[in-house]
């Protein structure tokens, strides 16, 4: 078979689906043992959906400029919103270095669009990604199986494009186990206010992953959720709170 990507990029979208995999096999098998503190349970699974869905940004970004991009002028590796900021102006701003990403798609126009509109949180992502492989912080299973299935979806959606399909097949399914966003999100802000601690703090982080797609323009709750997901206070949590019931 002839190599319709960079060597690099195909090692970074297996790595992406092998991520993924892995997530998904531990969100759907029972725990092994006896979890003393909840909020531990799914992060590294949280852990390990952010890192697929940064795999596959950076096996795209890689592919258009070459293995620099990766990279700062200090030669350490960019963080996850960086990559993230670089991917969707790679996606938007339709230079042929990018038409790998529409090759053989009817409408490029409209792809580009939903590339697009399936990374609009992945900002929340990159913060949850951060708590639960930096902190051992994670959300409720329910958002983190939600979480499974959107980066399912975006590499479903990279997928479509010819040059891109073959290292993109067995994405992982797990929408049998989906509960809808709405049901999820009233479940959750039921329980939360008669929580403490680092329960809270899960809750808040499984409540901000499943929220209706951000605005382009960061809100002013960004920078606090990243504190609480990593060094809570009492104050932002409230703060969150707050928004909460604004939402």
């Amino acid at each position: 078979m002839p190599l319709f990507l960079r060597r690099e990029s195909i090692r970074m979208l297996e790595s992406s689906l092998d991520a993924l995999h892995t997530a998904a096999n531990r969100l759907s098998r029972s725990k092994r043992y006896e979890i003393r503190e909840k909020s531990s349970e799914n992060a590294i699974s949280i852990g390990l959906i952010g890192v697929s869905a940064e795999l596959a940004m950076a096996a795209c970004l890689i592919h258009a400029h070459g293995l620099s991009i990766q990279k700062r002028e200090s030669g350490n590796f960019k963080s996850f919103p960086e990559i993230l900021s670089d991917f969707r102006k790679l996606v938007s701003e339709a230079r042929p270095i990018s038409d790998f990403l529409v090759e053989g798609v009817s409408n490029p126009s409209l792809h580009r669009q939903e590339l697009e509109n399936r990374t609009s949180n992945f900002g929340i992502l990159s913060t949850a990604r951060a708590g639960g492989l930096h902190a051992g912080k994670g959300p409720n299973t329910e958002a983190a199986i939600y979480e499974a299935n959107e980066i399912a979806d975006f590499l479903t959606c990279l997928s479509k494009s010819d040059k891109i399909k073959p290292y993109l097949n067995q994405i992982p399914d797990l929408t049998s186990q989906k509960k809808d966003r709405t049901l999820i999100l009233e479940d959750v802000t039921k329980k939360i206010k008669g929580m403490s601690g680092s329960d809270k703090e899960s809750a808040i982080s499984s409540v901000f992953l499943v929220l209706p797609d951000i605005p382009d323009k960061n809100p002013d709750w960004i920078d606090l959720f990243e504190k609480v997901t990593i060094a809570p206070k009492s104050r932002d949590v409230t703060y969150l709170l707050d928004v909460l019931d604004s939402a």
